[in-house]
């Protein structure tokens, strides 16, 4: 991203403004960086298909991030059928203008990647782990880049820890990451768009996936989220324990959460930051779910849908800061750690 080109389109112009005025205040460089895009795949297993990406590689940049959306069939610009937002596009464009390169793909059987006989029943939490380091390895055998860190969006974050406590990346990011066991995130959401008799229904069938026994018999209402094939899926993301995983991470880690997030809420952050102390973990003022600055609750479903809604500011603000500290060189400088403009904590104990 080119600070200072007036020839730039008009949305990344415009992204480019007002990240370059953000970081320039806050003493980041805000150089104009040279910027290639490469289309990228990656072979699956067996012959299975390929993973499609895009990798913008920012000339002399040390530094990249492997973006790893969230639930659903999400390409690498956090886009869906019916839902487009390009968040994933608008934050690997800010943190182009940061001097980071970045590698977002399309997940599998999402956009580009193209799994052949892909099953739901065969895909787990698991299987999009493995994904992922396989693109860790991909980035790896480059040799382009000293430093390699992972980004997990909402779900995202929770296969980001999976892999990060195998692999040992040099830093995570999580954003709108769930900090309950997903059985409990589940069963909240739920409880908010269902009338009363299906979210019982709902939370019956969550319990007996979670205890690992098949639900053979779901009732109409509810198939579109709990039919057979997708059990699999759902059982494998409720066995796991997001608090936990986070505790067992050693790099530095970020945690962000915005204060309007309808899916996923402060609590979620609260518990991830209390199993992980070392960890920054900050509140985004008017920041929703798809990291999108909102100002009422009637603005959401623009937010989700339209791309020109723009990204909020204050997320790659806080993402700067982060980066910042991971090249301080001093022996008594805390990796990763910097104080929040809104420490998560901070924002627990007054009540937001």
């Amino acid at each position: 991203m080119d600070c200072q080109n007036p020839h730039s389109p008009g949305p990344l112009r415009l992204l480019s403004r007002l990240f370059c005025a953000a970081f320039i205040a806050l003493g980041v460089s805000a150089r104009a960086n040279v910027v290639t895009f490469e289309e990228v795949t990656l072979a699956l297993p067996d012959g299975a298909g390929a993973l499609a990406g895009t990798l913008a590689h920012v000339q002399d940049g040390d530094t990249v991030v492997l973006m790893v959306a969230g639930s659903g069939p999400t390409d690498r610009d956090g886009n869906q059928p019916h839902l487009k937002n390009d968040s994933l596009r608008q934050v690997a464009e800010g943190l182009a203008s940061l001097g980071v390169s970045t590698l977002r793909y399309d997940k599998r059987g999402a956009g580009h990647s193209v799994v052949r006989n892909l099953r739901e029943d065969d895909v787990q939490l698991q299987t999009y782990a493995g994904d992922v380091e396989r693109w860790v390895a991909r980035l790896r055998e480059q040799g382009r880049f000293q430093r390699i860190g992972i980004l997990g969006h909402s779900e995202g974050g929770l296969v980001a820890t999976l892999v990060a406590q195998k692999l040992a990346v040099d830093f995570v990011m999580l954003l709108e990451a769930p900090g309950r066991p997903f059985d409990e995130v589940l069963k909240a959401q739920l409880a908010r768009k269902l009338p009363e008799e299906q979210a019982r229904s709902a939370a019956s069938i969550i319990d007996s996936l979670k205890a690992g026994r098949p639900v053979a018999d779901v009732p109409d209402t509810l198939r579109s989220v709990f039919r057979p094939s997708l059990q699999p899926y759902w059982a494998s993301m409720f066995a796991q324990e997001p608090a936990d995983l986070v505790a067992r991470l050693s790099m530095p880690l970020l945690i962000l959460q915005g204060d309007q997030d309808l899916q996923v809420d402060i609590g979620d952050a609260a518990r991830l930051a209390a199993a992980r102390p070392s960890a920054s973990a900050c509140l985004v003022r008017g920041m929703n779910h798809v990291l999108k600055h909102v100002e009422k609750p009637a603005d959401q479903n623009r937010a989700y849908t339209d791309p020109s809604v723009p990204l909020s500011t204050e997320v790659l603000r806080d993402m700067a800061l982060f980066l910042k500290t991971l090249n301080q060189d001093s022996v008594h400088a805390a990796k990763g750690a910097f104080a929040c403009p809104v420490r998560i904590a901070d924002a627990v104990q007054a009540g937001r």
